[in-house]
Formats: C-alpha cells, sequence, structure tokens
C-alpha cells in the first residue's frame, strides 16, 4: 500500500499494542516493512542474542541504525512506538509513555520499498511470533505525548 511508503524527509510513527508470550531469537518481528536482510525499509523486531530487547530500524540501502529498548517483561501488555522524528534526526522507540535508547537517524532515502506491511512475521519466512496484537497503527507523522498517553491510558485500563 503507498500509504505505508515515505520519502525520505517524512516522519512517522509505527505503533503495536502486543502481548509478548515468548522471547526467542526465531521469532522476532513485531512489525516490518523491510527487506530481511534489513537494508531497505523499516520495522520493530526482537535483537537477536537478547530477545527481550525490542529494535525499531530504518535503513536505506545500508545496515540500519536502531533505537532500542532492553528489559520488556514476559506476557505483559506493552504499547510500542517506533518513531522517525526528522527535525531532531533521531530513530525513537518507547514501551508506554518511557523512552528508549534513540539513534542518530541516517536515513536519507525513500522509504518506498515493494516489501508487504507484515505482523508478527517475517516476509519471505514461516516464522510467526509468539504475541497476542490488540492493534496495529501506522501514522504519517509523530505522535506527541498526550497523545501517546491517551493511548497508553485506552489500553491498559481495557487489556491488563
Amino acid at each position: 500500500n503507498a500509504a505505508l511508503d515515505f520519502t525520505g524527509s517524512e516522519s512517522f510513527t509505527v505503533l503495536a499494542v502486543i502481548r509478548q508470550a515468548d522471547y526467542t531469537a526465531s521469532q522476532p518481528i513485531v512489525t516490518k516493512r523491510a527487506a530481511d536482510d534489513a537494508t531497505a525499509g523499516y520495522g520493530m523486531r526482537n535483537a537477536t542474542g537478547t530477545p527481550s530487547t525490542l529494535i525499531w530500524q530504518i535503513a536505506d540501502g545500508t545496515v540500519a541504525p536502531a533505537g532500542s529498548f532492553a528489559g520488556r517483561t514476559d506476557r505483559q501488555l506493552q504499547v510500542i512506538t517506533g518513531r522517525r522524528n526528522v527535525a531532531a534526526d533521531l530513530l525513537e522507540v518507547n514501551i508506554g509513555t518511557t523512552a528508549g535508547s534513540s539513534a542518530t537517524d541516517t536515513t536519507t532515502a525513500s522509504q518506498t520499498n515493494a516489501q508487504p506491511f507484515v505482523i508478527g512475521r517475517y516476509a519471505t519466512q514461516l516464522t510467526y511470533a509468539d504475541m497476542e496484537f490488540m492493534a496495529v497503527a501506522v501514522f504519517r507523522r509523530l505522535l506527541t505525548a498526550a497523545e501517546l498517553q491517551q493511548i497508553v491510558t485506552y489500553y491498559q485500563t481495557r487489556y491488563v
């Protein structure tokens, strides 16, 4: 879908509301619109080797910089956001309203690619994540702190 393509100068937010039952290297993908080699596109995944760490990654032809959030809790409801903040030149990842580490966004090219947007699995493999998904959304702008707080409050009061 062309609505999921972004130019090199656009900020955007990807949000997922999940409860992950297991963190394993074989079940890494939360959301992804990228080649499996992580050299083009964007996505959120569990880190290899430390699968309870969430990685938010964007690439435009080379291996991507990544923001991360370490130490997620098994089976806990999580509102996860990956943000591309062009004005601040950052990739930012949040769980709830708590920020993880950010990375300098070196992406300059378009995020338009031929890959489908996938939820809970690789695009070309049959490896599925062991997660319960309540919602997934892509916003064509940065969510504000107040908007994020509203979303977090909504899901925490209904699904905890």
